[in-house]
């Protein structure tokens, strides 16, 4: 990887190189140099076919960021010796950006303040990126959001059976089918145009902002791999799938999966903070059907996935991906369970902040 990272252009040497994170798709690593940090990732070019073209996004998104934040602690595409925003070689695609020294990242949110923080950091992004065309962000990943979609690419998964595992997971196969005509309806009223084109980020889960280490205060939103003209639904109904539960979606005891009245309310006070002004009354009442929608779908994608034999996520164990659909199937029954006293407590939350 030394190799690599002198393919870059920052007159640095590096001393030492070591994985990073726990990122699920693509490869990290961190480069200490005799000038500084960097982080090194290797895309994962089975899911980012196209990862000229994402880079592409980033550059515009944190150029953007940039000009708007001048001098401010911003994520940086390093260019390679030769100007572009990424070196591939062979089959494989590498970037760097700047290391965000003194930051941090949370995999569990385990305090209100910590919600309303890293909530706040993701309206901050919805916010600088607001007067930026949607339309000039490529779709990298076609129909990631999309439910009709991925509903289908669980039938067929159904319909293969290329694991053979269908059998054991006929119990989970029957919930989603009852939650599957509402989510459908959620995201039809998206298709329809009832909420705003704005540019989403589309994975907001909390390791995805990072966070001061010292004020704990939002610096930077990272991982934009996935950022592309969507609806702001999306980014509210993975923040719930991510927030409100104390437990993440590896957990395999799902008596612990719970839904945290504190950090709902903490997650969006933090969010309406940084985008006063710019959500609809729709959007805003629409915040826990995005959490249904988003977590229905994660729900129907590590089991899809589990079915294909295990090609997409990072696995552990065989049982990974069961694990964490019925873990995700837990969080939606609480969601739709209670959803009237939810929908109560995100109205309060706007109107408190």
């Amino acid at each position: 990887m030394t190799d690599i990272f002198s393919f870059f252009r920052t007159g640095d040497e590096p001393l030492k190189i070591s994985p990073f994170g726990t990122g699920n798709i693509n490869h990290t690593f961190l480069v200490e140099g005799r000038r500084g940090r960097y982080m090194l990732q290797k895309i994962n070019t089975g899911i980012f076919s196209d990862p000229e073209l994402m880079m592409q996004n980033i550059e515009l998104i944190t150029s953007h960021i940039e000009k708007k934040q001048p001098g401010g602690r911003n994520l940086r595409v390093i260019k390679t010796k030769e100007g572009k925003p990424g070196y591939r070689d062979g089959n494989d695609y590498w970037r760097l950006y700047n290391y965000l020294e003194n930051t941090r990242a949370l995999d569990v949110i385990n305090r209100p303040e910590d919600a309303f923080a890293a909530a706040d950091g993701f309206g901050g992004f919805l916010r600088v990126l607001s007067d930026l065309d949607p339309w000039l962000i490529q779709p990298v990943l076609p129909d990631f959001h999309n439910v009709s979609h991925r509903i289908h690419q669980l039938d067929e998964a159904i319909k293969e059976n290329r694991m053979g595992r269908c059998e054991e997971v006929r119990a989970e196969l029957e919930k989603i089918k009852i939650f599957e005509p509402a989510v459908v309806q959620i995201f039809q009223r998206i298709n329809r145009g009832e909420v705003p084109v704005r540019i989403t980020h589309n994975d907001t889960k909390i390791s995805n902002v990072l966070l001061d280490e010292q004020t704990l205060k939002p610096i930077a939103v990272v991982d934009l791999d996935t950022v592309m003209a969507g609806s702001v639904l999306f980014d509210l109904g993975d923040m719930i799938r991510t927030f409100v539960s104390p437990v993440d979606e590896n957990e395999a005891d799902v008596s612990k999966v719970a839904i945290r009245p504190e950090m709902l309310a903490a997650m969006v006070g933090g969010y309406h903070q940084a985008t006063k002004g710019i959500l609809t009354e729709t959007e805003k009442a629409m915040v826990i059907d995005a959490g249904k929608m988003l977590v229905f779908t994660q729900t129907i994608r590590f089991l899809t996935d589990y079915l294909i034999g295990d090609v997409y996520y990072k696995t552990l164990y065989p049982e990974h991906n069961l694990v964490r659909t019925r873990n995700q199937l837990r969080l939606l029954s609480l969601l739709v369970e209670k959803e009237a006293q939810w929908k109560a407590i995100v109205k309060q939350a706007f109107s408190m902040h």
